[in-house]
């Protein structure tokens, strides 16, 4: 289950890259041959809205009624789930989720923020908003070509310097960079990055839901499944200091992450 502003297959580009064939190759050890799906969701929609998404998609695929079902669940991906076994959770218009929940064996969550993020707080400003916007540009190209070129980078500075001012905010100048950045890729999939983004612009409730508020209300309502078994997977990055930054060397688009 991808995580914020995540996608399963956006026109050939994977957000879990290679992840299926770990999974397939590690579960064979064990004599497991389970059948993998990964999650199409609402890049920043509200967690209640993805939760429903995942019904959805569990529906679609957990079709044996025997079978066990397992969910891994990314950063928000692991919220997503969290809510959607929840006992007798209501899912907008979803009212039987509650016969796929109580398949639901484990439930890991993978760099999730299970007591929210102070980050959410700038994102939901005007300001973290149009960031966003070019964070999730940034991110689908590193995930198609794994750098950045330095032109591009570039070209991203140039136009934050101008998100000060936000007079001087064009969407126009944002399109461009978009064009340039995706401008080898094939009408269908060009028509799919761009309904990506246009999501992340038209709805983004998930930004105040992550707050430590917004989850510290999640946390008060959603309850752990009896018979369900939960895990979490806790990581942390390196402190920046010049140390760190020598072993990362001068590739932008890790420096950035970083």
């Amino acid at each position: 289950i991808p995580g914020f502003f995540g996608f399963a297959d956006l026109g050939g580009i994977t957000y879990f890259h290679h992840v299926r064939e770990m999974l397939e190759e590690r579960c064979a050890l064990y004599g497991m041959k389970p059948e993998v799906h990964y999650v199409s969701t609402v890049p920043t929609g509200s967690i209640r809205m993805r939760a429903a998404q995942l019904y959805h998609e569990v529906a679609a695929t957990a079709t044996e009624p025997d079978w066990p079902i397992h969910l891994i669940g990314h950063s928000t991906g692991g919220l997503d789930a969290r809510l959607f076994v929840s006992p007798n959770v209501s899912l907008l218009k979803t009212t039987e989720a509650e016969e796929l929940a109580a398949r639901v064996k484990t439930v890991v969550s993978v760099s999730t923020p299970p007591l929210g993020t102070p980050l959410a707080f700038f994102f939901n400003s005007l300001l973290g908003q149009k960031l966003l916007y070019l964070i999730s540009l940034a991110t689908i190209y590193a995930l198609r070509f794994g750098k950045f070129p330095l032109s591009t980078v570039f070209s991203l500075i140039g136009i934050i310097t101008k998100l000060d001012d936000h007079l001087g905010w064009k969407d126009n100048i944002v399109d461009q960079f978009y064009e340039n950045l995706f401008s080898d890729l094939s009408g269908e999939r060009m028509v799919a990055v761009g309904e990506f983004l246009e999501s992340i612009r038209s709805d983004q409730a998930l930004l105040g839901q992550l707050t430590p508020g917004g989850i510290d209300l999640l946390n008060a309502a959603v309850q752990d499944r009896p018979g369900t078994r939960y895990g979490c997977v806790v990581t942390q990055a390196r402190k920046p200091e010049l140390g760190s930054l020598k072993d990362i060397g001068l590739e932008p688009y890790k420096l950035a992450s970083h």
